[in-house]
């Protein structure tokens, strides 16, 4: 039930980017179902949505959700956090994504820096801002 209702939110978030309800919603749903594929899921429909509506701020929030349950030190134990990583370097990950993300405008060269400094600050992360 849990995962179709995750489908069906996922269509109407596409249709209202700037409407963090939506993406709420989202957060309460797979934070009770707790799959880790699904936030990575989650974490590519954000990236879409990042790059094809550059400049949302509610998007980037959710973006941060998803990095937050899927970052190793955000689990619970070294399995949990292998699991979490899967085969992909998140930082890695995250870089080139930041890279794709900048040069859509200012507002959107303005989040990434903000979310350059979320992860810094947050996660840890060292990788190269764009």
């Amino acid at each position: 039930m849990m995962e179709s209702e995750i489908q069906l939110t996922r269509e109407w978030v596409r249709g209202h980017v700037s409407d963090c309800s939506g993406f709420h919603y989202r957060q309460y749903l797979l934070r009770r179902v707790g799959s880790i594929p699904l936030l990575s899921k989650e974490l590519a429909l954000c990236e879409e949505l990042c790059l094809s509506y550059p400049g949302h701020e509610a998007i980037w929030m959710h973006r941060r959700f998803c990095l937050w349950h899927l970052h190793p030190t955000a689990t619970n134990g070294e399995t949990q956090a292998k699991k979490a990583r899967g085969t992909t370097n998140w930082a890695e990950a995250e870089e080139a994504f930041l890279q794709r993300a900048s040069g859509c405008g200012e507002w959107q060269d303005e989040l990434v820096v903000r979310h350059v400094r979320w992860l810094r600050s947050v996660l840890g992360w060292t990788g190269t801002a764009p």
